[in-house]
């Protein structure tokens, strides 16, 4: 199959050839899932997602990432604005 787009330019010289607007079709496109829960003690946590390729040929290009660094949920300091002055000048 072939995939289309639309390409605009609003100025009237706009440098350089047009960009294609039709390219082949090249397989089926990774599903990714839900990241999970982040693992790990604050700031070195790893979570995970599952990756399916639905194609029958397995041709869905490059793969995503299925692990990511996260940082766990109330592990960071949390500041808040700088209140008035005790003394004057």
């Amino acid at each position: 199959g072939v995939q289309a787009r639309e390409a605009t330019c609003l100025a009237a010289d706009c440098p350089g050839e047009p960009p294609a607007l039709e390219q082949p079709c090249t397989g089926c496109s990774w599903v990714a899932g839900d990241w999970g829960v982040c693992t790990g003690p604050c700031a070195s946590g790893e979570q995970a997602r599952n990756l399916t390729c639905p194609g029958e040929d397995g041709t869905c290009g490059d793969q995503p990432a299925a692990s990511q660094a996260c940082s766990v949920p109330g592990c960071a300091w949390t500041v808040g604005a700088w209140g008035a002055c005790s003394t004057g000048c």
